[in-house]
């Protein structure tokens, strides 16, 4: 099946088909090629790519520790085995090779696999869709096989995926388990419609021989990719969208529909566009903590100690404390059970980030949010200014109430005295002066922040004219003027 699916591709004829045009073989074959080549002129038809009948092509290299067990012949095996093993288990969706790394290869992936860069690895490997790097070696007293993938179409790393292989007799199950762990699948974004986001997988329309093994499943998670080629099919440019996933809640027999989490505005597009390639890739969950650096967006980049950072995962809103930023501005985020995490960034009360994040993918992250440390100042002072000004309304309100009833009892000395505390009582000019010269003090360069700092002066402004703005004293004061002088 895998060398017709290629031969469709190529547009050439099997060999096993030309070389006998009477065997039962060639009339089977030419039976599935026939079929074959209608599912993809209807596909065609229908407006579709051959993207789902189109396997992987997966190159393995393979690393083994100079360990006097690891003999050759097991090695050969091993390879041997492998290529078998996934042609049983994963049928047509999988073209996979093996080869010893390199020497030079061999040595850095023994060293350590994660640091392996694309341009480590040998020109031809290039060609395939996915590069997977399998590293059979030994740590501490136990066998130990890893696995990175490299996916070329997206140029984006996998981390690794390391099991112990306690049994030289279970290595082959070891190794393909962890080639398991390590592939990503590759998908493109079909539709976009609010937060629910279609994909169609890459070989999505060639279902595995082994009807239990799934590659994508509910709760996995994707991040995109933007890839800009040129005339040919080259990549210009490809640029992994930040602060962006997508999560698997449906699997169909054609598309997996995921829901949305961004830190972004409309960070996907909903429609095509000429040679851009909206790309999904599966994430593989690390399992590891990465550190969150906050930064002010401004031009100072400084960065924001005393900011708490919250967490959920995706399929919950109820929130935990993931930690405070410390005096350089970080956070270190652990893994949960969910590889996603939702981060929630306030300062104060003021939710100022909704970031979604795999810990793990790289060492660190850096957010640019705003800086709201003057909104917390001026938020801060609001508040105790708010408090003084309940006090003296509060003040006010009973010394004009005792003042009438003494006026009206005919105690004008009492209600004088009264008077007099009301006018020693502060005014609303003195408030707003107060306001006008912290407003002064208190500056921000990010425009949304300063937006709510003026927000908060003016509603206190406003507060000040409806509570103290009136003529409420000089109103009391004639009146017991009047009352006792009556005849003025």
């Amino acid at each position: 099946m895998t060398e017709i699916v290629n031969c469709v591709r190529r547009g050439t004829v099997p060999f096993s088909l030309r070389e006998n045009r009477d065997s039962p073989r060639r009339v089977v074959l030419s039976g599935l090629l026939g079929a074959m080549v209608a599912l993809i002129c209807c596909a065609a038809a229908a407006g579709q790519s051959v993207w789902e009948v189109t396997p992987y092509r997966i190159r393995l290299l393979v690393a083994f520790a100079p360990l006097p067990e690891l003999t050759p012949q097991l090695q050969a095996d091993l390879m041997t085995g492998l290529v078998d093993r996934t042609d049983a288990l994963v049928g047509a969706a999988w073209d996979l090779s093996a080869a010893p790394a390199p020497p030079q290869l061999a040595r850095q992936m023994l060293s350590a696999v994660d640091s392996v860069t694309l341009e480590s690895l040998p020109q031809e490997s290039l060609q395939f869709d996915k590069v997977m790097l399998l590293v059979v070696g030994r740590a501490g007293y136990c066998n130990r096989v890893a696995a990175r993938e490299l996916d070329l179409r997206t140029r984006l790393w996998s981390p690794s995926v390391s099991r112990p292989a306690g049994q030289l007799g279970k290595l082959c199950d070891v190794a393909l388990d962890t080639i398991f762990g390590a592939f990503a699948p590759l998908a493109l974004v079909s539709r976009v419609e609010g937060v629910e986001v279609k994909l169609r997988p890459k070989a999505g329309g060639l279902p595995p021989r082994d009807r239990s093994l799934r590659l994508i499943n509910i709760g996995d998670a994707f991040r995109p990719v933007v890839r800009y080629n040129d005339r040919d099919g080259n990549p210009r440019r490809i640029t992994p969208i930040a602060w962006t996933y997508l999560a698997v809640k449906q699997l169909g027999p054609e598309e997996v529909t995921c829901r949305l989490f961004t830190g972004l505005r409309s960070p996907l597009s909903g429609r095509r566009r000429g040679r851009v390639e909206q790309l999904a890739l599966g994430v593989v969950p690390p399992q590891r903590p990465s550190t969150l650096v906050l930064k002010a967006r401004s031009e100072q980049k400084q960065v924001l100690p005393g900011y708490d950072v919250y967490s959920h995962p995706p399929d919950s809103i109820a929130t935990v404390l993931v930690g405070r930023s410390d005096r350089r501005g970080s956070v270190l985020v652990p893994p949960a059970a969910n590889p996603l995490r939702v981060l929630l960034v306030k300062n104060g009360s003021e939710l100022l980030a909704r970031l979604p994040l795999v810990p793990g993918l790289q060492p660190t992250f850096t957010a640019e949010i705003p800086n709201d440390d003057g909104r917390l100042e001026a938020e801060g002072f609001i508040t105790g200014l708010q408090e003084e000004l309940v006090d003296l309304v509060t003040r006010r309100e009973v010394l004009l109430a005792q003042t009438k009833s003494r006026t009206k009892a005919e105690k004008f000395e009492e209600a004088k005295r009264l008077v007099e505390q009301l006018q020693r009582l502060p005014t609303a000019a003195e408030f707003s002066r107060k306001l006008k010269e912290q407003r002064e003090k208190i500056r921000s360069g990010d425009a949304a922040t300063g937006a709510k700092i003026d927000a908060l002066f003016d509603d206190t402004q406003k507060l000040l004219q409806k509570h103290l703005g009136g003529d409420e004293i000089e109103a009391v004061w004639q009146q017991l003027r009047k009352a006792a002088s009556p005849g003025t």
